[in-house]
């Protein structure tokens, strides 16, 4: 009798199968962490935008402050315009202060273009201009008239 042959090699674990068992492994979880890191990235990326906007609003707002404090208006109106810039310019600052954290992009793009229209008619008043004219009556004609009119009765 003969013995039957058995061609089939047993099984061994060598170097070469275990380190690309590892590699392939490695490989995935690589990609598994840059599928994970990349959108986590951008979102930090925007962050600090959005804060490099935020903080430049800031800064942009002091500089208007500044400005509004330092200036000079010529006549009453010019004076008068003055200060009711500064109470509302004072009261945005409060509420900045406040609610800086919480601005989106747009909130912050808006009140940036506030400021920047602000610093144009602080501009116009630094030129020693005023946005409204003074007109005085003149009542004495009309005093007149109804003097008269009570007299002739």
């Amino acid at each position: 009798m003969r013995k039957p042959l058995n061609f089939s090699a047993a099984f061994k674990r060598d170097y070469v199968a275990m380190s690309a068992v590892i590699i392939f492994l490695a490989i995935v979880a690589l990609e598994i962490v840059l599928a994970v890191s990349i959108p986590l990235y951008l979102e930090r990326d925007d962050a600090m935008v959005l804060q490099e906007q935020r903080l430049t609003l800031l800064s942009s707002f002091d500089n208007l402050r500044m400005q509004i404090a330092h200036l000079t208006p010529a006549n009453a109106n010019a004076e008068l315009e003055k200060s009711l810039i500064a109470w509302e310019i004072d009261k945005l600052a409060i509420y900045l202060r406040q609610e800086s954290a919480h601005l989106t992009g747009e909130e912050i793009r808006r009140l940036q273009k506030l400021v920047y229209d602000t610093i144009a008619i602080i501009g116009t008043l630094r030129k020693k201009t005023s946005f409204s004219a003074e007109n005085r009556l003149d009542t004495g004609k009309y005093v007149e008239r109804v003097l008269n009119e009570v007299n002739a009765k």
